[in-house]
């Protein structure tokens, strides 16, 4: 339902903000760290999750850090889903991050876990 909202009627879901969309937005993204299908490196088209995280971090629905900080939970050694989602840190970590370390971290992901070379010399220019 909250994925038809966003597609369908994105000016009710990004419009109004108010505490009950905050929590909606939180709800939403833990959705879809809970049940989404993470894309395949070779996909060329964004994930549901990524056109997500696209809209919604910069409207403050949610907060980088926030974001940034459930991905990496997921992707934890304890989670056993090393590499989930790593097109979506990466996107989180390039647009909001900083420093040289959050530089390294993206290459890693498009390099080492995605194999996208393309992703990565695009992020590098």
């Amino acid at each position: 339902f909250l994925q038809l909202m966003l597609e369908r009627r994105d000016d009710l879901y990004t419009s109004g903000y108010c505490s009950d969309n905050f929590s909606l937005h939180q709800l939403h993204l833990e959705l879809h760290i809970r049940y989404s299908v993470p894309a395949k490196a070779a996909d060329a088209d964004p994930s549901q999750f990524l056109l997500f995280l696209k809209t919604i971090l910069p409207l403050g629905g949610v907060r980088p850090e926030i974001a940034r900080s459930l991905l990496e939970n997921e992707r934890s050694p304890r989670a056993r889903r090393r590499r989930r989602f790593p097109r979506e840190l990466a996107f989180v970590i390039e647009r909001y991050g900083n420093g040289e370390d959050d530089a390294r971290a993206v290459l890693d992901l498009y390099l080492g876990e995605m194999g996208s070379v393309p992703l990565a010399l695009a992020y590098a220019q």
